[in-house]
């Protein structure tokens, strides 16, 4: 069978589509980089940095309080100590509930890259199908020196232009979803710059707390 114009037409739209879902998917493991350059300096680098500077401050207020501690005011010393550990104790408590919900979104996150590798692994098996069904092909046209219909994948009631017709909306549904995460993708591409600055604050104000140099 000749090969119709309208099926040429839908092929073009169907290559159309996997090269804005390769560019799209290319964007987002760029923004999803960056989003792990600033996880990596916000919790290696700063994170270190503010427990450093929070275990020098309380070694230091232990010294300087031992050094003005006497008999009459031994218990105000006792009572102010107990304060400080309370302070500490309430920040690390928060600090606590924030690892555990980060926990418990990180577990989400590992959940989702496991199933896009069960998609992908999936998606390739069906390619390997089909070529061994294009291998198979070969061998008969090669054997046979002849043509017959190819058994198609699609329901056989449709006529070629019905399937065509479906092909090309499908092709429709996909440009739109494409859009939408690209339009999602600037939104979050802003969220991402927001925290980065919001993060630099942080550092900035962390770094305050380090011994200055003499």
């Amino acid at each position: 069978m000749t090969e119709k114009p309208e099926i040429e037409t839908v092929e073009k739209t169907a290559y159309l589509v996997k090269a804005e879902a390769y560019q799209t998917r290319s964007d987002l493991e760029e923004l999803i980089a960056t989003i792990e350059s600033v996880s990596a300096s916000v919790f290696l680098g700063d994170r270190q940095i503010a427990n450093q500077v929070t275990g020098s401050l309380t070694q230091q207020i232990d010294s300087a309080s031992k050094d003005i501690t006497s008999d009459e005011n031994i218990i105000i010393s006792l009572d102010h100590n107990i304060e400080i550990r309370a302070k500490l104790l309430e920040h690390r408590t928060f600090l606590n509930s924030t690892l555990v919900e980060i926990n418990s979104i990180l577990f989400d996150i590992a959940e989702k890259r496991n199933e896009i590798n069960q998609m992908r692994v999936a998606a390739n098996l069906v390619t390997a199908r089909l070529n061994a069904e294009l291998e198979s092909e070969l061998k008969r046209i090669k054997n046979d020196q002849n043509f017959q219909s190819f058994e198609r994948e699609f329901d056989d009631s449709l006529s070629l232009e019905s399937f065509c017709i479906k092909k090309e909306h499908q092709n429709s549904q996909h440009l739109k979803a494409l859009e939408s995460i690209a339009n999602a993708s600037s939104d979050l591409r802003d969220k991402v710059t927001k925290v980065q600055a919001e993060a630099k604050t942080a550092r900035d104000n962390i770094r305050e707390g380090l011994p200055k140099s003499k």
